[in-house]
């Protein structure tokens, strides 16, 4: 009789294993169906901004560009400005008006600088 109750208490524990079994799995399914979910909602907000993210990263991008021509514009009137002032001060030079005559017609034009 110790034999029967001992096989009937394996029986129940495999049974107990199985039961312990089978809700694990449903913890599992369930853990990566809301993985699954959670990545959607995620993507769905990602994917509403990313278009936003695009636009602001190309008109930062213009923005960039335009910054450096603004630089390049001032350091060559800076360096303009440089040449002008040392130009005037070292050989005594000063801006004036340029006359242009031109051979083939005889007529004069001013440029101003």
């Amino acid at each position: 009789m110790f034999k029967l109750k001992n096989s009937e208490q394996n029986f129940t524990s495999q049974d107990r294993f199985q039961g312990l079994q089978k809700r694990l799995a449903m913890v599992l399914f369930s853990l990566v169906l809301l993985f699954i979910a959670i990545q959607f909602l995620v993507l769905g907000v990602i994917g509403v901004r990313g278009n936003d993210l695009s636009k602001l990263r190309t008109q930062q991008e213009q923005q960039r560009i335009e910054n450096e021509i603004l630089r390049a514009d001032i350091m060559e009137s800076q360096v303009s400005s440089k040449i002008k002032s040392e130009v005037e001060s070292s050989y005594l030079m000063k801006e004036t008006k340029l006359m242009v005559i031109d051979s083939k017609t005889g007529e004069v034009s001013a440029q101003t600088p």
